[in-house]
């Protein structure tokens, strides 16, 4: 779809997906409703103050990177910090929480939310750059570069399935964790020496890697605060894995992007700069913009408007191209790092014991 009608239309194939989903939910889910005691007061202020605060961050990491620190960046900033302390001194008066504090006294609690953040950082950036280091840094098509990357999601289920045999058998169930982020250090580490020369067999096993440390890992962080936090605390517990893992995923994918930018386009400048004046200010900026590489219209456009200058234009987007590939390594080996981080965490997990039901 991407390759024939752009990258737009990939997310049409959301609305049958969607659509079943809804069929589903109301024709199968069985209705079920909590007994409680007494009166549950929902905390509106608290829910209003995460989304802003949240949203806030998002289009705050969102924007740094593009226009720096411009006095709308820290005007933002601030309010997301103040944001931040509003919801804070919110949930400390709430009655009922919607962020519970005091689970962050819990100490292996903390671990697992730092962990949930960790794979979001690792996940999300491994997810988005391995595509666009196939296609614009191999020069790979929409559809070749989808193919490759197709074992991190076939894996995920994989890893899942695999994990439910294993996991409850194993004397110390916290390893399945270890193991899951020592494949998405080993898949990182792969990605980071791959190049356009590279036998597609290895670059296949670290996208399956990545999949199947996926499947070892997200499912358990749930399980594993379901035994920690028990069952009154689960949902909440729960959900706040989700968001630390979603502002992980902010947080690596603005920090990645952000290195692979700059790097990309220190590199192309200087490519450049052997033009001489005014040939590399006047490409410049045609240059650095990434869709030359992986946009065909573009990159022909490109070509088409520098004939004239009797320069090598092909020479020069297969440098861009090596500049592409270099810096994406660099952001890849980031997401080692996390991966090795959040390994190593894993150890401050004290055993879990899973309770009969």
């Amino acid at each position: 779809m991407s390759e024939h009608w752009g990258w737009r239309s990939t997310f049409l194939i959301n609305l049958p997906v969607g659509a079943a989903a809804l069929y589903f939910i109301w024709a199968h889910l069985p209705s079920f409703k909590r007994p409680h005691e007494g009166e549950v007061k929902i905390d509106w202020l608290g829910a209003a103050l995460v989304a802003a605060t949240l949203g806030g961050l998002q289009a705050l990491i969102e924007a740094v990177p593009k226009h720096g620190l411009t006095a709308g960046n820290l005007v933002l900033a601030v309010c997301v910090i103040a944001g931040a302390i509003a919801l804070l001194i919110c949930e400390k008066r709430a009655t009922h929480p919607i962020i519970p504090l005091d689970l962050f006294k819990d100490a292996q609690l903390v671990t697992l939310f730092t962990l949930g953040m960790l794979s979001g950082f690792v996940m999300f950036s491994l997810i988005f750059f391995a595509p666009l280091l196939l296609q614009g840094g191999f020069g790979l098509s929409p559809q070749q570069a989808g193919l490759l990357a197709t074992p991190i999601a076939a894996c995920i289920a994989l890893g899942s399935v695999v994990n439910t045999r294993i996991v409850i058998h194993m004397k110390k169930p916290t390893q399945i964790l270890s193991i899951g982020f020592a494949l998405l250090l080993f898949a990182s580490i792969g990605l980071a020496f791959a190049n356009p020369d590279t036998p597609t067999l290895w670059i296949e096993l670290p996208m399956a890697a990545v999949g199947i440390g996926l499947g070892f890992i997200l499912n358990n962080l749930n399980v594993f605060g379901q035994e920690i936090a028990g069952r009154e605390r689960f949902g909440i517990t729960t959900a706040l894995l989700q968001s630390t893992r979603m502002v992980g995923g902010m947080l690596g994918t603005s920090i990645v992007a952000t290195v692979v930018q700059h790097h990309y386009r220190d590199v192309v400048t200087r490519t450049l700069s052997v033009l001489g004046e005014p040939a590399a200010s006047q490409w410049q900026s045609r240059f650095v913009d990434l869709r030359i590489l992986i946009d065909d219209a573009s990159r022909l456009k490109l070509i088409a408007d520098m004939k004239p200058s009797g320069l090598n234009t092909l020479a020069l987007i297969d440098t861009a191209r090596d500049a592409l590939v270099q810096s994406i390594h660099i952001g890849v080996w980031l997401t080692a790092v996390a991966a090795l981080a959040a390994a190593l965490l894993v150890q401050r997990i004290s055993h879990v014991v899973f309770r009969k039901s």
